[in-house]
């Protein structure tokens, strides 16, 4: 399945798994050297429906800023005293999704109870200070939090189902095969594949959870009218009236009530690079891409604001950008370090100067 989520599992993966999770919450050491900085006085919780569709391991809630660490644990690191605690004592193989949600917080893991097999993840709550945690579904392919609702693609169906938090239960919201999926309001916007093992056939569909009708939004790519035949659809978001998604390497735009898709950027690289994620707020649309050598080993990696123009904003060839997060003044960008194979996170401001943080 040519599935965004399913990309970011694939690539955060280790060959070793580890100890099983403990849940406790310590502390642990930091960098005397670090000055102590209040960057954190100048963010705000920011569209968290949308924040964290790229499968972003790191998230913060104004007060401090949560990241997932090189052992797949989930850390809190509070910025104007430089302390880290140790949330959740995971040791997995890939961690992600984070959402947070009043003290709770709402996460991706996978069990360590399958040896060397790669499996899906499983749906985690924590409580921010450490305390309470427990598995609440297995087979998760994406998790996306809306009200008191996490929905997730179940990775054996690829259907989509909702978990009630405060019943504890799961419930199916869609028979058909889904790839990319997002709510607004009582409307879920998917990519439907008709024959989802060759990625053929391809639509955007609205499914309205009231009347339970199902229609088809779009169909074409936006040139021509043929289906999506071969092309490579993901991304998908709602924003302010408009589905945005990524298609052959052109991001577009479909306006709902006016039914017109443009062309709003295009991935400015060069031709064997391929554009990894979307992702729109308030603060303007931001992808990122990776451009491969004739190896496809990636060479490096890039951001780009595509608010008024395609703009390249930042640039690293050390490290593969597997996601990134939006705040008020700042762009949380997970990575992974191709030279010590591990997580690296990169904070920069939307002018593409790099913050430092300890994390």
């Amino acid at each position: 399945m040519n599935n965004t989520y399913k990309c970011a599992l694939v690539g955060l993966c280790i060959m070793i798994m580890l100890a099983l999770f403990t849940g406790c919450g310590r502390q642990l050491k930091t960098s005397p050297t670090v000055e102590p900085i209040n960057i954190l006085k100048d963010l705000n919780e920011v569209n968290i429906k949308n924040a964290n569709l790229t499968g972003s391991s790191i998230y913060e809630d104004g007060r401090s800023i949560y990241y997932v660490n090189s052992d797949k644990d989930i850390v809190r690191y509070d910025s104007t005293v430089c302390t880290k605690t140790l949330i959740a004592d995971l040791n997995s193989v890939f961690t992600g999704f984070l959402h947070l949600q009043d003290s709770s917080i709402y996460f991706l893991s996978t069990d360590n109870n399958a040896q060397d097999k790669i499996q899906a993840p499983s749906a985690y709550v924590v409580e921010n200070d450490g305390s309470g945690m427990k598995k609440l579904f297995d087979n998760a392919l994406s998790l996306n939090i809306i009200d008191d609702y996490l929905y997730y693609i179940d990775s054996t169906t690829n259907q989509l189902y909702k978990y009630d938090l405060s019943s504890g239960n799961s419930e199916k919201v869609l028979d058909n095969n889904v790839d990319d999926v997002d709510v607004a309001g009582d409307k879920i916007y998917y990519v439907e594949a008709a024959d989802p093992a060759n990625n053929i056939d391809l639509s955007i569909m609205e499914f309205d959870t009231s009347s339970k009708e199902k229609k088809t939004i779009l169909s074409s790519d936006g040139i021509d009218p043929s289906k999506l035949k071969d092309a490579k659809v993901y991304g998908l978001q709602y924003y302010d009236g408009s589905l945005y998604f990524i298609v052959n390497s052109f991001i577009r735009k479909f306006n709902l009530d006016s039914e017109i898709v443009e062309t709003i950027g295009m991935n400015p690289s060069a031709s064997n690079s391929r554009i990894n994620g979307l992702l729109i707020s308030y603060k303007g649309i931001y992808f990122y891409t990776s451009e491969m050598d004739d190896s496809m080993t990636v060479k490096s990696s890039c951001v780009y604001d595509a608010t008024a123009k395609v703009v390249m904003i930042y640039k690293t060839d050390d490290a593969t950008i597997l996601s990134i997060n939006l705040t008020q003044k700042y762009i949380l960008i997970d990575t992974f370090d191709k030279t010590f194979k591990k997580n690296a996170y990169k904070i920069i401001n939307y002018a593409g100067q790099e913050v430092h943080l300890d994390l």
